[in-house]
Parts: C-alpha cells; structure tokens; sequence
C-alpha cells in the first residue's frame, strides 16, 4: 500500500541528516490513517490478550466436570496465570528499554500463542498449569506494551480516548470469549479455546510484523539516524500531502530513573495509591470473572447454562468500556 511504512523503507533513509525531537513532532500530527493502523493492529493483540486470560474462565469448570482437575488444581492454574502476568508484566518494561518496542511487541505475542497451543495438549493439569504460567508472562507482557505503544504514538491531546479504546479492546475479550465457548466447548472441548487463542495470537504476531518501532525509543537510545528516517516516514503517511504544523521546541531528554526511585518522594505515595487501586480492581476483575462459572456448574447447571449467565454479565464490560472514552472527549 503506497505511503505504508515498513522496515526496509526506514533502512533506506538512515543516511540523512538527523534533527529528530519524535517527541513534539508525533505529538502535533493530525489523527489519521497511521494512527488507525497502529490502533488496529494493537488492539486486536490486545482482544486476544484479554480473549486468553478470560479462557480460564470457559476452561475451568469443564476441565472440574469432567474430572481433569481438583478445585485445588484449579486454584493452582489461576495462581500460575497472575504469577506469569505479575512478572511479565514487571520484566517488559526493562527489556522494551535495552531492546525495543517492536521487540517486546512480537516477543509476547509469539510467547503466549506458542503456549496456548502447548496448553490445548496438556496430558493433564499439572503440564497445563506449567504452560499456563508460560501464557502468564506473555500476558502480561501484551497488557502493559499495549498501553505503553499506543500512548508512544498517539498525541498527548487525544491520549485518553485512545487508550480507552485500547482498553475496550481487553474487555471485550471476555464476552466474546464466553459466547465462543458456548458453541465451541460442547462440541469440540475446552482444548479447542487453546487452539482459539494461540492461533488468533500467531496471527497478529505475523501481522504486527508492519508495526514499526518507537522513534521515541530510537531517539532516547541514540539511533538518531533511524529515528530521522522513521520520523520523515510518519509524517508523510499522517500528512497526507498537507502541510504539518510546526512541532514544539524540543526538551532536554529526561534521566532515565532507576527502580529505587519509585520508593522515594514524589512517586512512593502515588506507587502505593496506585498499587492499592490496581489490586483492588484485578483482583475483583479477574479473580470473580475466572471462577463464576465454576461456581455456576458447582451449583450443578450445565456447562451452556453456566456461560449464558455468565455472558450476559460481562456484556456490561465493554459496554462501559465504549462509554468512557466518548464522555471524557465531550469533557
């Protein structure tokens, strides 16, 4: 597609003369087509993220019907998930800064497809809980790369609504997951999730491939040459033909702080603020959306029974998620 950025069109300009300040001149690009593109390919890896971390929820009950697991197991593969997500969500930080956006972005997604295939094989539920742990860490990997990717390109005016979009994108992984299963899971088993979510995952791994890397992380680790490139490659996709505005003075780069400094004034009470508002909602978000339907067969309706009521409580997710963005625009 003509004016689409891609690899070997970046490598092609890493002659000329650097200037850069990605920063301001992202920020000033009018929203269009490069910022639909990048939305689109990000939250469909985000759909999938939130598609495979609510398969627990559409995998659990039925693995305890039919006798596969214990309801010790079962807390065990919940357990396993958040531990993986808890630590691939805290690793991607560091690793996107020594080796990339682009890197992290490809790397979680390949890592929880992969897994999830190897799940759909489990011979029993201790060798499922080991790739759900796997599944974990890509997890939570996609959650906070997500976020972060978009808010890299996205101007700062209009950050909010499209991060709450990106959000709606995770939520609706999880109505969208029961309604799957409903059809699926009768006729074809849990496994079949497994093969849902890990071949939806490689998927958008090969098309993420067209995504480019943050000139912000280029500029900030000194491929200024490439940044220029990628810079000039953007602005003439977002442009369109017309003129640019001027970008704002650029500002000294910001010391890269290092984990100590979270535990000191300022950022310690808005850490704990933070840490405290985060494992409230999770908790309650994830932890009661994972068991309702084990709780639902439990009480001993059917498997369909127990993902229809399920269902009709998660379409509120979404629905609420859709809503945000649009009022904060109107503010």
């Amino acid at each position: 597609m003509a004016g689409r950025i891609t690899e070997e069109t970046v490598k092609g300009r890493v002659h000329m003369s650097t200037s850069v300040n990605a920063g301001s001149r992202l920020d000033r690009l009018p929203i269009g087509p490069f910022h639909r593109r990048i939305m689109i390919l990000i939250g469909i890896g985000m759909f999938f993220d939130g598609f495979d971390i609510y398969i627990a929820g559409t995998v659990l009950g039925v693995t305890l019907k039919t006798g596969f697991s214990t309801l010790a197991q079962n807390a065990a593969f919940i357990s396993a998930t958040f531990v993986g997500m808890m630590l691939g969500s805290f690793g991607t930080g560091f690793l996107g800064d020594r080796y990339g956006r682009r890197f992290i972005y490809q790397f979680n997604l390949l890592l929880f497809g992969i897994a999830s295939l190897a799940a759909a094989f489990a011979p029993n539920m201790a060798f499922l809980i080991a790739c759900r742990f796997v599944m974990g860490v890509g997890l939570g990997a996609e959650n906070v790369v997500g976020y972060s990717t978009m808010t890299e390109f996205v101007p700062a005016r209009s950050r909010g609504k499209w991060l709450g979009f990106t959000a709606v994108c995770v939520v609706t992984g999880l109505p969208i997951a029961l309604l799957i299963a409903s059809v699926v899971v009768p006729q074809f088993g849990w496994r079949a999730m497994f093969v849902l979510g890990g071949v939806g995952a490689l998927i958008v791994w090969y098309l993420r491939k067209s995504l480019p890397e943050s000139p912000r992380w280029l500029e900030a680790v000194g491929r200024t040459a490439e940044a220029e490139a990628l810079m000039q490659a953007i602005e003439k996709e977002a442009s369109q033909g017309q003129t640019l505005p001027a970008p704002a003075a650029a500002t000294p780069a910001p010391v890269s702080p290092d984990l100590a400094t979270l535990f000191t004034a300022p950022l310690l009470s808005r850490m704990i603020v933070g840490a405290v508002c985060l494992i409230t909602i999770n908790t309650l978000l994830y932890g009661f959306v994972t068991w309702l339907p084990v709780f639902f067969i439990k009480q001993g309706l059917s498997v369909a029974t127990s993902f229809g009521y399920s269902l009709l409580m998660a379409l509120g997710a979404p629905t609420a998620g859709a809503a945000s963005p649009r009022s904060s625009a109107h503010r």
